[in-house]
């Protein structure tokens, strides 16, 4: 079963872009539209569109925990997620080490 969102990309308070979340045999991640505060998108966006999907896509698994964690299967079961890639738009992207959300 796949399951897609809306979303946007924020950085500290600035909407950067909207995109779409899709979940499911093959996550996907398309960018929809560049909003306000676009300047502060991901390195490497604003060339071409599916590039940007490609970055945005790079972007997000680069902040997801591992599935070498030792309690990496019942975190998964315990937030009823498919994998760590749904799990971190379940936490809103939410990071200690940057300001994206």
């Amino acid at each position: 079963m796949e399951n897609k969102e809306i979303l946007t990309l924020m950085y500290k308070d600035f909407e950067v872009l909207s995109f779409e979340a899709k979940f499911g045999e093959r996550n996907e991640i398309k960018v929809l539209e560049k909003l306000d505060r676009f300047d502060l998108a991901p390195y490497g966006m604003g060339k071409d569109k599916e590039e940007d999907n490609r970055i945005l896509f790079k972007f997000f698994n680069a902040r997801i925990i591992a599935s070498q964690r030792y309690d990496y299967e019942e975190i998964l079961k315990n937030t009823n997620t498919r994998d760590a890639f749904e799990l971190s738009f379940k936490g809103h992207g939410l990071s200690l080490s940057n300001h994206y959300w």
